[in-house]
């Protein structure tokens, strides 16, 4: 009778265990499936982004150069017009885009840093163009005349922007795995028991490779 118990007994630990070796295997096979998704996601985002801001300083920086020039019409105009229309179509979905990859503080750089730099360039030649550059108060008329540094400058920030992302990218600071045992990200789901314990030990090792 005490080895049909022992035998029980060994059978249900067995399956307990076997139970939990699946569950953590299921467990990194998600977490793996959606970092490669996350990356992706990320990746193209960045892409999308890149290409847009590429779009929108082109056709800024061409309206610019043609007004410092005196050779605005109305084709210069509409063309201008159009591929603001453009940019400002995507706008919300780049934000969400961003958002969605990068999180909140990134999708503030693009737009108070980035968009806003954008849209008092572009106001600041428009406002050359009602006017004229001797129509301006001195301080206008200087910042109407630099339009070209203002831009280069601008592209200095975007470059930057985009070094950023892509830097979080390959260190895989996107997306919800990001928050794999980071106690900043406050995502108590994504923080694994035995992060918890080693922390509690004050042992070291790589334990975002050993989520599960």
């Amino acid at each position: 009778m005490a080895g049909f118990f022992s035998t029980l007994l060994l059978g249900l630990i067995a399956a307990v265990i076997g139970a939990l070796i699946q569950q953590r295997t299921w467990r990194h096979r998600s977490l793996v499936e959606l970092k490669e998704k996350e990356y992706s996601e990320a990746r193209k985002t960045v892409e999308e982004i890149s290409r847009a801001l590429d779009n929108r300083l082109t056709a800024q920086r061409s309206f610019t150069y043609r007004a410092l020039e005196g050779k605005i019409d109305d084709k210069s105009r509409e063309e201008y017009r159009k591929a603001l229309s453009s940019w400002m179509g995507d706008f919300s979905s780049n934000k969400s885009k961003l958002y969605h990859s990068f999180g909140k503080r990134t999708v503030n750089e693009f737009e108070d840093t980035i968009q806003l730099s954008l849209q008092k360039a572009s106001a600041i030649v428009s406002l050359g163009l009602e006017h004229g550059p001797n129509g301006l108060c001195t301080r206008d008329r200087n910042s109407y005349l630099k339009s070209e540094d203002r831009l280069n400058f601008i592209q200095h920030i975007i470059y930057k922007f985009l070094n950023e992302l892509n830097d979080r990218i390959k260190n895989g600071e996107v997306g919800r795995t990001k928050a794999i045992n980071n106690l900043s990200e406050n995502d108590l789901s994504m923080l694994s028991r035995l992060y918890l314990i080693r922390r509690l030990l004050g042992m070291e090792g790589n334990i975002r490779s050993a989520y599960w």
